[in-house]
Protein backbone atom coordinates (compact mmCIF):
# COMPACT_ATOMS: atom_id res chain seq x y z
CA UNK A 1 0.00 0.00 0.00
CA UNK A 2 1.44 3.42 -1.11
CA UNK A 3 1.27 6.31 1.79
CA UNK A 4 -0.74 9.34 1.72
CA UNK A 5 2.36 11.47 1.21
CA UNK A 6 3.45 9.61 -1.94
CA UNK A 7 0.36 9.23 -3.04
CA UNK A 8 -0.33 12.79 -2.78
CA UNK A 9 2.61 15.02 -2.86
CA UNK A 10 1.30 17.83 -3.81
CA UNK A 11 -0.69 18.19 -0.47
CA UNK A 12 2.55 17.66 1.36
CA UNK A 13 4.38 20.26 -0.45
CA UNK A 14 1.36 22.47 0.32
CA UNK A 15 1.61 21.98 4.18
CA UNK A 16 5.46 22.61 4.14
CA UNK A 17 4.81 25.68 2.21
CA UNK A 18 1.81 26.50 4.75
CA UNK A 19 3.93 26.12 7.67
CA UNK A 20 6.66 27.90 6.43
CA UNK A 21 4.61 30.52 5.52
CA UNK A 22 3.35 30.33 9.16
CA UNK A 23 6.33 30.27 10.91
CA UNK A 24 7.44 33.30 9.11
CA UNK A 25 5.18 35.41 10.75
CA UNK A 26 4.54 34.26 13.80
CA UNK A 27 8.36 33.14 14.28
CA UNK A 28 7.38 30.09 16.34
CA UNK A 29 4.61 27.45 16.67
CA UNK A 30 3.99 24.15 18.59
CA UNK A 31 2.59 21.63 16.07
CA UNK A 32 -0.69 21.40 17.23
CA UNK A 33 -0.95 25.52 16.21
CA UNK A 34 0.68 24.73 12.89
CA UNK A 35 -1.90 22.12 11.90
CA UNK A 36 -4.47 25.15 12.90
CA UNK A 37 -3.22 27.39 11.15
CA UNK A 38 -2.63 25.48 8.01
CA UNK A 39 -5.77 23.77 8.05
CA UNK A 40 -4.49 20.43 6.36
CA UNK A 41 -5.12 16.69 7.84
CA UNK A 42 -3.06 16.89 10.94
CA UNK A 43 -1.11 13.66 9.74
CA UNK A 44 -0.27 15.51 6.33
CA UNK A 45 1.17 18.57 8.53
CA UNK A 46 3.28 16.48 10.73
CA UNK A 47 4.78 14.37 7.62
CA UNK A 48 4.86 18.45 5.89
CA UNK A 49 6.81 18.85 9.17
CA UNK A 50 9.11 16.04 9.43
CA UNK A 51 10.09 16.46 5.78
CA UNK A 52 10.96 19.87 6.28
CA UNK A 53 13.33 19.40 9.34
CA UNK A 54 15.01 16.87 7.69
CA UNK A 55 15.69 19.17 4.88
CA UNK A 56 17.13 22.04 7.83
CA UNK A 57 14.03 24.27 6.79
CA UNK A 58 12.55 24.08 10.36
CA UNK A 59 14.37 23.57 13.27
CA UNK A 60 12.49 22.19 15.83
CA UNK A 61 13.38 22.34 19.88
CA UNK A 62 11.72 21.08 22.76
CA UNK A 63 9.06 23.08 24.78
CA UNK A 64 10.68 24.73 28.01
CA UNK A 65 7.37 24.32 29.91
CA UNK A 66 5.26 21.46 28.16
CA UNK A 67 8.03 18.41 27.76
CA UNK A 68 4.95 16.64 24.96
CA UNK A 69 5.44 19.71 23.12
CA UNK A 70 7.98 20.34 20.46
CA UNK A 71 8.44 24.49 19.43
CA UNK A 72 9.34 24.79 15.72
CA UNK A 73 10.75 27.82 14.01
CA UNK A 74 12.41 28.29 10.90
CA UNK A 75 16.16 26.89 10.41
CA UNK A 76 18.82 29.84 10.41
CA UNK A 77 21.52 28.91 8.07
CA UNK A 78 23.90 26.08 9.21
CA UNK A 79 20.91 24.88 11.43
CA UNK A 80 20.36 20.86 11.01
CA UNK A 81 17.07 21.18 12.26
CA UNK A 82 17.48 19.18 15.76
Amino acid sequence: MVSRSAAYPHVVDTAVTAALDELAERGTATGPELVEAVGLNPSTVREGIRQACDAGEIARRPCPTDPRMTIYSLAEEGDDGE
